[in-house]
């Protein structure tokens, strides 16, 4: 609808028939370019709605082959991203309008733990997860992934206002860089030792560093990770 306010209820109403399982996979899929819609408000009730599917979908398949809920919510994500091409601009808007719904965006260990798993991902899939990881850390760490009135997708974008963030926030990104710092030390060589041959993937692996606490590397000793 032309109304955001209309298609924000037209979404609401959708959330509740597919929580009552009353609407097919295939009946929703419409709605997932609305993830990337202008209005912050409609990106955020599609969010709703497609995180509501996709927890339902991933709980299903993971009762039913007694698999990990995290890897399940994951590998359904990625699903999700396959049905919007291969535009990397995609991804930020994906990630900032589901990151209040989705728990899998927060589990960053599970996506370095799939990236470094032995049962090799599509290679598309594996690129989306590196990109999902990267804007996931940014978001984390207290950055803007998308300006906060966007014109279009497809038009260029100023870069996003930095926001004030209150004491707690702060306390809380510190934390999140401290422990993704001392995770990074372990991980970050062997993801690149992985991707290596892969300059795309190597290259957003390597951007992870700037949302670390560069001073631990030297108090742990490992400076020459940063050179590797």
């Amino acid at each position: 609808d032309v109304d955001p306010a209309v298609a924000v209820k037209a979404l609401g109403v959708l959330t509740r028939l597919v929580s009552a399982e009353l609407l097919e996979p295939e009946m929703i899929k419409g709605c997932y370019t609305l993830l990337l819609d202008d209005a912050p408000a409609v990106r955020h009730a599609a969010a709703e709605l497609v995180n509501t599917f996709l927890a339902m979908q991933s709980k299903a398949k993971a009762m039913l082959h007694s698999s990990d809920l995290a890897e399940e919510s994951m590998s359904h994500l990625l699903l999700l991203l396959s049905e919007f091409g291969d535009n990397p601009k995609y991804i930020p808007y994906l990630v900032d309008s589901l990151w209040d719904k989705s728990s899998a965006l927060k589990d960053w260990k599970c996506m370095i733990a799939l990236l470094l798993s032995d049962e090799e991902l599509p290679d598309k899939f594996a690129l989306n997860l590196v990109r999902v990881l990267k804007s996931s850390v940014m978001k984390a760490s207290g950055g803007s992934l998308v300006p906060e009135d966007p014109a279009s997708l497809s038009a260029p974008k100023p870069a996003a206002p930095k926001k004030e963030l209150s004491k707690q926030q702060k306390e809380q990104v510190a934390a999140f860089k401290q422990e993704l710092t001392l995770h990074l030390m372990r991980s970050l060589p062997q993801l690149l030792r992985k991707y290596q041959s892969d300059p795309t993937k190597a290259s957003e692996l390597v951007s992870l560093v700037q949302y670390a606490h560069i001073e631990l590397y030297s108090l742990k000793r490992q400076d020459k990770l940063l050179v590797a």
